[in-house]
């Protein structure tokens, strides 16, 4: 299960944002890095 799955029962609202914009990091990465967003 994902943090997201695990969380949604939770929460009021749940998002998730892809972080892959090389401008985050200083250069291009390989592997994957999301936002999780969440309403309490």
């Amino acid at each position: 299960m994902d943090l997201a799955a695990a969380l949604e029962p939770l929460v009021g609202h749940i998002e998730v944002v892809p972080l892959a914009d090389p401008v985050f990091w200083g250069k291009e990465i390989v592997d994957e890095r999301y936002l999780l967003v969440a309403d309490i």
